[in-house]
């Protein structure tokens, strides 16, 4: 199993972060690989639903179902993999500091037999990539003017 994790400050309201974080559907934006992602069904984001993402992953395309496990409004929502190529749980937080807000995501993957002789360079090259994506998300949030999302 690998941990894949990251976490950084943004200035912003955490209520602005986590709608924008909170929203699936917005991962495209931020997080590197996503090529595609979809909420089922449609519309608000709830215990139980679910997510299809399809990512690039190391010259791959993978495709991938999970279920939302948690949603509490500006503060957190968790995730597990129910189907697809990759096995994995996690969750993003968003937590006041002061005018600003902590963002973490975190997420740890089950690698299939074929990967496993990697994993500590697979676990490298998900955290540099994921602390390039939290750098995208803070320029996006911080930027002057309301939030696109969806």
């Amino acid at each position: 199993m690998i941990t894949i994790s990251g976490s950084i400050l943004i200035d912003r309201p955490k209520e602005d972060v986590f709608a924008f974080v909170g929203d699936y559907g917005n991962d495209p934006h931020w997080r590197s690989g996503v090529v595609e992602m979809r909420i089922d069904p449609p519309g608000e984001i709830h215990v139980g639903g679910r997510t299809h993402e399809v990512m690039r992953v190391m010259g791959r395309t993978t495709a991938t179902e999970a279920e939302i496990t948690e949603y509490v409004i500006d503060g957190r929502t968790a995730f597990r993999t129910v189907a697809g190529d990759l096995s994995a749980e996690g969750y993003r937080s968003v937590d006041a500091e002061g005018a600003r807000t902590r963002f973490t995501y975190v997420a740890h993957a089950e690698l299939d037999a074929w990967y496993r002789p990697f994993a500590t360079l697979i676990e490298w090259v998900f955290n540099r990539r994921v602390g390039r994506d939290l750098a995208r998300l803070k320029a996006i949030l911080e930027s002057p003017g309301p939030l696109a999302t969806g």
